[in-house]
């Protein structure tokens, strides 16, 4: 599970993710923020430790709304 917040200054618009596609654009989107727009990316990955793994009924659990794409 990979997590991307991000700031910035002013509104951006991301499209609904309900597919791979939709991941592109949105990171693409992500990637054309100029630098004075940007101010934090932070990427949380869960679980953090080196070895650890979720199962899917871990995944279902911990993330109820989550989106197979």
């Amino acid at each position: 599970m990979v997590t991307i917040v991000v700031g910035t200054q002013g509104k951006l618009q991301l499209p609904v993710i309900n597919s791979t596609e939709d991941v592109r654009r949105a990171l693409s989107q992500m990637g054309t923020i100029s630098s004075e727009q940007l101010l934090a990316v932070e990427v949380l990955w869960t679980p953090q430790a080196s070895g650890d793994t979720l199962t899917s009924e871990d995944m279902v659990a911990e993330y109820p709304n989550l989106k197979l794409v």
